[in-house]
């Protein structure tokens, strides 16, 4: 320590043999030299000295000397050559590079070489293009969703997602009221469900093709006589409930609608009659001949249960 001038880290001889020929951290540097290690690196940049850079061996740091004209990821041909074969991860060039992820990357990038994530995507596309790689995939999918213990996992997840987080949902529903209340992004959001629409196969099935089709007698007027007073009469004569669920207009949020058993818009008869909400009513429309005999049996039930005094239920 006696051939050298103080402070240290202004002695050249000390920093290239401390700092170029040793060992020692850049912390134990500036324990002896008693400075910080901005103070080291600035003298180092002065007497243009090589800079260090880690290269881990043995499960240990070892500090290597690369001159500037060595440095690989400053050659157009080494990096393109690593970049161009997708196997090698970009940890693994660094390492091999002596320097960071962050230093290729943007080294790359001058270069003009094309980004991985933009390799990576051409290649999804061009694999979901084969038909049998969709088919895997798909079946796989389907066989991971069928166990019970992966649903079980991805519905915990999103229930501990949403438990106790009135923040997201407040800041998603404000979100989703702004942006509703832009005319562009409703048109957009119409054209994007009109497109999926017409490509779904029960798009086509209108009129005659529609396996419910009855000769559009959902088109038909209705009678003169099917009008308020009517229909009043007849959630008078249930109490204001629903037929087939016992719901009362409360419940429903609105009056209850009144249903022709027999489908018949014409047949205006009391007996043909009755008030359903709107989900008994929804499930009505479909399989006409199980629901007519079901509301046949269900008024037999309940002409029965007043002859004999019984309250009815649903």
């Amino acid at each position: 320590m006696s051939d050298y001038t103080y402070p240290l880290f202004k002695d050249k001889q000390w920093l290239i043999d401390y700092y170029s020929n040793s060992i020692l951290t850049l912390k134990q540097l500036c324990t002896i030299a008693k400075c910080c290690v901005s103070t080291i690196m600035r003298f180092v940049d002065y007497y243009d000295i090589p800079k260090r850079n880690i290269a881990i061996s043995n499960g240990r740091q070892r500090y290597k000397l690369i001159p500037k004209k060595e440095l690989l990821y400053k050659n157009k041909e080494w990096l393109q050559y690593k970049y161009d074969d997708i196997t090698i991860k970009q940890l693994d060039i660094a390492k091999e590079a002596h320097c960071s992820v962050g230093t290729i990357i943007s080294w790359a990038n001058k270069f003009g070489i094309i980004p991985r994530i933009k390799r990576m995507s051409d290649m999804l596309k061009l694999r979901y293009e084969n038909k049998e790689y969709c088919e895997k995939q798909r079946s796989a999918t389907i066989a991971a969703i069928s166990k019970p213990e992966v649903r079980l996992k991805h519905s915990e997840s999103v229930k501990r997602s949403w438990k106790d987080n009135d923040k997201r949902r407040e800041y998603l529903s404000d979100l989703t009221k702004e942006r509703w209340l832009d005319t562009e992004y409703r048109k957009f959001v119409t054209e994007q469900l009109l497109k999926s629409a017409k490509s779904h196969k029960a798009y086509h099935l209108f009129g005659p093709d529609n396996h419910n089709w009855h000769g559009g007698k959902s088109f038909e007027p209705y009678s003169h006589e099917f009008n308020s007073y009517l229909k009043e009469t007849i959630r008078d004569l249930y109490d204001h409930k629903c037929f087939i669920c016992n719901k009362s207009n409360s419940k429903n949020n609105r009056c209850l609608s009144v249903h022709h058993i027999d489908y018949n818009k014409k047949n205006n008869n009391i007996y043909n009659l009755v008030p359903l909400c709107d989900v008994c009513h929804s499930r009505t429309n479909g399989n006409r001949r199980f629901w007519i005999k079901e509301f046949e049996l269900l008024l037999f039930a309940r002409k029965f249960c007043m002859t004999l005094g019984l309250e009815c239920e649903p």
